[in-house]
Parts: structure tokens; C-alpha cells; sequence
């Protein structure tokens, strides 16, 4: 017993960071999701969609134009999504999306051109980044020089 308590105090430590990496991935995961959701229905439609990013309420959600300027989509993807505490997120060399707080799918399949970073608490950091306006978006796990 005393040798499964000392084992359990060692690895405690290290799993807390696992875990926490856990909501970092899946939050990136889930943000990835969203663009290629949103430039497939941009595409399929024949309208714009917008990832709209609130960094301050840790909140994002997806729009459409509608009857009464965009709207969320009536749909399971048209809801709004929190971050998990603990998780930042930032734009990163993207001017224009930055400054409107939104990323535009086009429907001749084109994307602004953004890197949005995300961070926990343990400074664990991922990209979820579309390098030109052809380019789906995908996850990268920047160099500590990078960042």
C-alpha cells in the first residue's frame, strides 16, 4: 500500500498536466472542426460564414446572413461554444480578422488568411491557423521560438 501511495504522489503531478493538455486538444480540436464545418457549408450553400471569436467571454460561434443580418444557424453547429477554463486564445499576425473578431468562409471556397493561438494554464500552447486564403485550416504546436 505504501508502495502504490508513493507511485500515485509522483505520477499525481504529471497527470494533472495530461489532463490539461487534454482540454487544450480538444478545444483546438474543436475549433478545427468549426472552420472546415463552416467553409463546407459556405461552399455548399453558396453564402459566407463567419467564426465569430470572443476572446474576452471565451466564446465562439458560427454565423450566416439571415432575414435579419447574421444569424447562428438553426442547427447543432449554430450554438454557442466556452473554452474550458483555463484556456486563452489570441490572434496572431491576423490584422483584419483580429480587428473585426470574426473569420470569413467565402463561398468560392476561400478563408481568411488567420492564426489563432491557444494556451492553458501550464503555457501549453496550439495554432489553429490557415497560412493563405486556399488553405484549410489545421492545428500546429509552434517551437518555443515561436511563440
Amino acid at each position: 500500500m505504501v508502495i502504490v501511495a508513493a507511485v500515485l504522489a509522483i505520477a499525481m503531478p504529471r497527470m494533472r498536466g495530461f489532463f490539461a493538455s487534454r482540454h487544450l486538444e480538444h478545444a483546438a480540436t474543436e475549433l478545427l472542426a468549426l472552420t472546415r464545418y463552416a467553409r463546407t457549408m459556405a461552399v455548399s450553400l453558396g453564402r459566407p460564414y463567419r467564426l465569430n471569436i470572443d476572446g474576452h467571454d471565451h466564446k465562439y460561434f458560427l454565423t450566416t446572413p439571415g432575414e435579419q443580418g447574421y444569424e447562428q444557424p438553426a442547427n447543432d453547429f449554430g450554438r454557442t461554444y466556452e473554452f474550458a477554463k483555463g484556456i486563452e486564445i489570441e490572434w496572431i499576425d491576423s490584422d483584419e480578422p483580429s480587428k473585426r473578431g470574426y473569420l470569413e468562409f467565402w463561398p468560392d471556397g476561400q478563408v481568411d488568411v488567420a492564426t489563432l493561438r491557444l494556451t492553458d494554464r501550464h503555457e501549453n500552447v496550439m495554432d489553429v491557423r490557415s497560412l493563405s486564403p486556399s488553405e484549410s485550416f489545421q492545428i500546429d504546436t509552434p517551437a518555443e521560438d515561436e511563440r
